[in-house]
């Protein structure tokens, strides 16, 4: 992965602080997923760093931007692996933390034939109990900075770090066990809802009243939810409705797709793409993940988005 080679120089000088959780994660693949207490036989396995702030860096770096990452990773093999993946990949581990005798975050990921996933997640907490130190001359050269919902300290004080020098702020609202502050979405110039964390937050039934309540709700935040085959709904600044349509591609894996959606709306935002185009950028790159073999390298590039939309336009 050589992000260096785009031809798109924007993006070359777009960075992008993504904040949360690192996880190693130690993926199978078996023909169905598993349904009852058994012993059952992978076809392929493979360790692979992981969890949404750092496919969102990597994304960004195989799309030709530049990343940062805020996050904590314990003194052991799979916090080795996360530092040794992300510093080959070249995004700037310069706010992650190495704590001594504690765990690193794990998942056990499950994917069947037709790339649909079960995940089992280990998270320290006392990994993540205090905050991190992170100050507004970090953010130096940053364009925009992606929060998610697994270390809800670090995204609300990098938001309000951001918020002070006036930098973009992305919010990740996909489902948790544990309540979002309001501070952070006060903090939220953009929230990216997926499908079922959206209907949850809004007590609706469906998606689009769950859209119009929450944008009642968050008025100074741009809103969408994501919601796979079904593609994109989003409110826009002047509070009309759209609708994005997925793009048709055989799924191969889903395994970091919303991940790699967020990413690629970061960095869109930090080249100073409008709310939509940004959103259909992002679709873009994400369909290409899915329909892409889910190794640790096959990220898509800003050469393969740009062949893929010509390809379909």
């Amino acid at each position: 992965m050589n992000p260096e080679n785009s031809n798109d120089t924007s993006a070359l000088k777009a960075r992008v602080l993504t904040v949360g959780i690192a996880v190693a994660d130690y993926v199978f693949h078996i023909g169905e997923l598993p349904t009852k207490a058994e012993k059952y036989f992978a076809q392929d396995q493979y360790d692979v760093a992981g969890g949404i702030a750092v496919n969102a860096a990597l994304t960004i770096r195989a799309l030709g931007g530049h990343a940062s990452l805020l996050s904590r990773i314990g003194d052991d093999a799979a916090g080795a692996l996360l530092r040794d993946t992300l510093t080959c990949c070249g995004v700037d581990m310069s706010l992650v933390e190495t704590r001594e005798d504690q765990k690193s975050a794990s998942s056990a990921v499950i994917v069947d034939a037709s790339g649909e996933r079960m995940i089992v997640n280990h998270r320290s907490e006392a990994l993540f109990a205090d905050p991190p130190a992170i100050e507004v001359q970090s953010l130096h050269a940053v364009k925009a900075v992606l929060g998610d919902m697994r270390w809800t300290e670090a995204t609300a004080i990098a938001f309000e770090r951001a918020k002070t020098v006036k930098i973009p702020t992305v919010l990740d609202f996909d489902l948790t066990n544990t309540d979002i502050p309001q501070s952070i979405l006060d903090l939220s110039d953009y929230i990216i809802f997926g499908e079922a964390a959206l209907l949850r937050f809004a007590r609706r039934a469906d998606v689009i009243s769950a859209l119009k309540t929450t944008k009642d709700k968050l008025p100074s935040s741009l809103i969408a939810v994501t919601t796979g085959r079904n593609g994109i709904h989003f409110i826009n600044r002047d509070d009309k409705l759209f609708h994005i349509p997925s793009r048709s591609v055989d799924v191969i894996s889903t395994l970091g797709a919303g991940d790699v959606f967020h990413g690629a709306f970061a960095l869109a935002i930090a080249e100073e793409q409008s709310f939509e185009r940004a959103l259909r950028f992002a679709n873009d790159v994400s369909a290409l993940k899915v329909s892409s073999p889910p190794h640790q390298s096959k990220f898509p590039t800003r050469s393969e988005v740009a062949a893929f939309q010509r390809s379909i336009s």
